[in-house]
């Protein structure tokens, strides 16, 4: 077995078990096992709190553990000749195009062509599979905020933009426009916000799916419908 995250010195295997140390603070641990997909074990998952100094907690697994969830993700790339690598393994492009199957959780694609490249780290959640595109012709990111800004009387642009945000996976733009738009008292701005919840965006953290949760139950949609009936992943 290996172990990635923020270890300190040397794993350790004493007769069948592996004592891994790590900093203060620790959120996450990557298991990797022969002929298996990578295992991510988010703490919060299981102790409701990060890893504290100076403490020692034990983690069993089960062949049970070995079912992972999987969740689909659609990669399209330009140029369509480019390497690509999702967690250090080669994908090839049909046509500028990678669908997969991978476990739910944390991974990082890298894209290269020519003399350019580009590193994304993305999170699969389970309710929903991720499309996105990773472009290396584009030589600039969109200025979020100064789009809002100049676009601050016209809700229907400030949707689009992040519905478009939204097909191409890229959430936290999308959730920019949402706050940004909602600071502005536009309407629109709980819709995505919205979306992007019941899509799943916030299933990994408990402290921000409360957040938006209450956000969003507070505020009354056109449909009469709101979170309030979603399932409680935290109590």
């Amino acid at each position: 077995m290996a172990f990635e995250g923020n270890i300190v010195g040397n794993v350790e295997f004493k007769t069948n078990e592996y004592w891994v140390y790590v900093t203060d603070g620790t959120k996450q641990l990557k298991i990797k096992i022969p002929n298996m997909p990578p295992l991510l074990v988010i703490f919060d998952k299981y102790l409701n709190s990060i890893i504290e100094a100076k403490n020692t907690y034990e983690l069993y697994l089960s062949k049970e553990s070995s079912k992972l969830q999987m969740q689909q993700l659609s990669l399209k790339v330009n140029p369509i000749n480019a390497k690509v690598k999702i967690d250090g393994f080669d994908f090839p492009l049909n046509d500028g195009l990678i669908t997969t199957i991978l476990p739910v959780g944390t991974h990082n694609i890298y894209v290269e062509s020519k003399d350019k490249c580009k590193t994304e780290e993305i999170i699969l959640f389970a309710s929903f599979p991720k499309h996105m595109t990773i472009d290396l012709n584009i030589t600039h990111e969109i200025d979020v905020e100064a789009d809002i800004n100049e676009n601050q009387n016209d809700e229907v642009i400030l949707f689009n933009r992040a519905k478009s945000y939204l097909v191409k996976g890229n959430d936290i733009d999308a959730e920019r426009i949402a706050l940004k738009s909602i600071s502005l008292g536009y309407e629109i701005g709980y819709e995505i916000l919205r979306s992007l919840f019941l899509l799943g965006y916030y299933d990994e953290g408990p402290e921000r799916y409360r957040e938006i949760k209450s956000l969003l139950d507070k505020h009354i949609f056109n449909d009469g419908e709101g979170i309030k009936n979603a399932p409680p992943k935290f109590a």
